[in-house]
C-alpha cells in the first residue's frame, strides 16, 4: 500500500518469517510492484545507520515484550537518518468497550503480558532515546 501511494519511494520491508516474506513477495509481484524485502529481527537490522528517511509498523509493537520494544525501537532509531519520521499502527489502550473486546482476542492470541502495554497506552517515545 505504501509503495502503491507513493509510487517514487524505494520500499524495504523486513520480517523475521520467511514465510511472510514469501507471502509479501507474492502480493507484490502480483501488482507489479517493486520492493525489497529482507528477512531480520526488528532489533538487528541489517542496515547501515542514517540510511531511511521513514520507517513504517503496522500491528507489530503488540507481539514484543517491553524490553524487545525497547530494542527495536533503538535499532528503528538507529537505522533513520536525523529527522526521519517512525510512524507505528498497533493496538493501544481502548477507547470503548468494542475496541477492548476486540483486543481481547489478540491477548488471548499473543499473551496477556506481551500486550498490557498496549493495553495501559504505553509505548516507547522517541525522547527516551
Amino acid at each position: 500500500m505504501a509503495k502503491e501511494s507513493q509510487p517514487s519511494a524505494r520500499i524495504t520491508g523486513v520480517d523475521g518469517d520467511p514465510k511472510i516474506l514469501e507471502i509479501a513477495r507474492h502480493k507484490a509481484e502480483k501488482k507489479n510492484i517493486e520492493t525489497i524485502f529482507d528477512e531480520a529481527l526488528s532489533y538487528k537490522l541489517p542496515y547501515s545507520s542514517h540510511q531511511f528517511d521513514r520507517a513504517l509498523s503496522s500491528l507489530f509493537f503488540h507481539h514484543l515484550s517491553w524490553v524487545d520494544k525497547q530494542r527495536t525501537a533503538l535499532e528503528i532509531f538507529r537505522v533513520l537518518k536525523p529527522g526521519a519520521e517512525l510512524h507505528v499502527a498497533d493496538w493501544g489502550s481502548p477507547s470503548n468497550i468494542f475496541m477492548r473486546a476486540l483486543f481481547v482476542s489478540i491477548q488471548v492470541c499473543d499473551g496477556f503480558e506481551m500486550t498490557r502495554d498496549n493495553v495501559s497506552g504505553r509505548l516507547i517515545e522517541s525522547t527516551s532515546f
